[in-house]
């Protein structure tokens, strides 16, 4: 152990062979209340990095950096460039797309209301339109809420196009 880093009210054991990464002891000598809120304040942290990413995502694409870098779409920056699955791609550029079209989106996914699932798979049927329907409707659900918003949406006559 190297030392101790304080996070809010939970002080965060650091180890020596891989630093901000506590060990198995460590963890194991949390107490209950103390893991369950440490894994409460990174699964928090990892909502808010994952809006950075998006917003970053975003503006790569809207600036053309990537096809400046060489890659051919925004797709192949994510697998080649940024190490991302074909799966975890496609879903944070759908994403990054829609919450540049919809800023609102970006504390959805901060809070927790909104998964990155259901955001992605709402994206293609957000307009201006139905947008702040459909992310209400949308907040808080299970992805099969998410699936059930995007058949509505289809038969609404939103966009059928994932």
């Amino acid at each position: 152990m190297i030392g101790m880093e304080n996070k809010g009210s939970l002080a965060v054991v650091l180890s020596q062979d891989n630093p901000g990464l506590p060990t198995a002891a460590e963890i194991g000598a949390l107490t209950d209340a103390e893991l369950v809120s440490a894994l409460d304040a990174a699964a928090a942290g990892e909502r808010e990095k994952l809006c950075h990413l998006l917003k970053y995502l975003a503006e790569v694409e809207s600036r053309g950096v990537h096809l400046d870098m060489g890659y051919r779409t925004a797709f192949d920056f994510c697998v080649l460039r940024l190490k991302l699955s074909e799966g975890s791609a496609m879903r944070r550029i759908y994403s990054a797309r829609a919450a540049a079209k919809v800023p609102e989106l970006y504390d959805k996914l901060r809070s927790g209301e909104l998964s990155l699932s259901s955001v992605s798979r709402l994206a293609p049927h957000l307009t201006t339109e139905n947008a702040r329907d459909l992310i209400a409707r949308a907040s808080g659900r299970a992805v099969e809420g998410g699936r059930d918003h995007r058949r509505r949406a289809r038969l609404q006559g939103g966009s059928a196009n994932p």
